[in-house]
């Protein structure tokens, strides 16, 4: 079987990291501690890789030491909301780091937050939204019909999600410039298929997904089996717009401009290189796993009575 690779998502990084290799400091010190840098993470997830940032920010600032921290820890917490901090990996930098003769480097990547400044989205990386709502087995899986690897993907995801009773949500992924409307156009042609032929939706994926550049959209509806003046008719229809611009939502909400990207249940964000179910299975339970952690005091607390 193939080897399903779910690393934390980094907005500027177009290459898959390492397994989680991490240079901060196992046994954390008390927090903000003066001149250090903070990291908060979910240390319990091997899928929140963050050791390409702490190998950056150590190259350029080799003196400063790292204090790590889990988000669930009593100090990670009070630092989370001192500073409103709402999604992590969260890298946070003392203010006196502006003084390194190296700050210019990294300048442009930290926004100011109060006394530190916080590493922007784009190097940190994005594994976990802390204020979002968990919503238990549930996949967002952000396709870009040009992506290489979502033939592969998209069928094994939703096999997947159907043998394991898993909600599995589509949002297409294209840009916005108009040298790239045919990528808007496949968009369009998927939704209306999904709208007059539901049943034939993951079909018509798949046939086109196998073969975008060298299959015609029309021979796809054919082998599909989907009228074509049907689909024709809702593409060109007046809410074709209001269609698109409900599908992308979500990802215009989250930041999510790259395809092979999934949110798992509303809340865990990684990118897929290929799909392995035990994988899959231990991010889905990530949050069910945490939310047991919580009830255990209420637990014990009630067996004392």
């Amino acid at each position: 079987m193939s080897n399903l690779k779910i690393k934390v998502f980094f907005w500027a990084v177009a290459f898959v990291l390492p397994t989680l290799v991490c240079a901060a400091q196992e046994n954390p010190k008390q927090p903000d501690t003066p001149g250090e840098i903070i990291l908060i993470a979910d240390r319990q997830s091997k899928f929140c890789s963050t050791a390409m940032p702490e190998g950056i920010l150590a190259s350029i600032f080799p003196e400063r030491s790292m204090n790590a921290l889990d988000y669930r820890d009593a100090a990670a917490v009070a630092i989370i909301k001192k500073y409103g901090v709402k999604e992590l990996p969260c890298f946070l930098l003392p203010e006196d780091i502006s003084q390194e003769d190296n700050f210019a480097r990294i300048s442009h990547l930290l926004g100011r937050n109060t006394d530190k400044y916080l590493l922007d989205r784009s190097m940190s990386g994005l594994f976990l939204f802390l204020e979002r709502p968990v919503k238990s087995k549930q996949v967002d899986y952000f396709l870009n019909f040009y992506s290489k690897r979502a033939g592969d993907i998209l069928p094994k995801l939703a096999d997947y999600c159907v043998k394991n009773k898993v909600e599995l949500d589509i949002h297409f992924i294209f840009p916005e410039k108009a040298k790239f409307v045919y990528q808007r156009q496949e968009a369009e042609l998927a939704l209306a298929v999904k709208k007059i032929a539901p049943e034939k939706f993951y079909d018509y994926l798949y046939r086109r997904l196998a073969n975008v550049t060298g299959l015609y959209w029309i021979d796809a509806l054919e082998d599909s089996k989907v009228p074509y003046h049907k689909v024709k008719d809702v593409v060109k229809s007046a809410q074709m717009d209001k269609m698109i611009q409900e599908n992308a939502a979500l990802a215009r909400e989250l930041g999510i401009s790259d395809g092979d990207v999934i949110l798992v249940n509303n809340r865990r964000v990684a990118r897929l290189t290929s799909v392995n179910d035990a994988d899959l299975t231990k991010l889905l339970e990530e949050d069910s796993a945490e939310a047991g952690q919580e009830k255990k005091p209420e637990k014990t607390e009630k067996g004392s009575n």
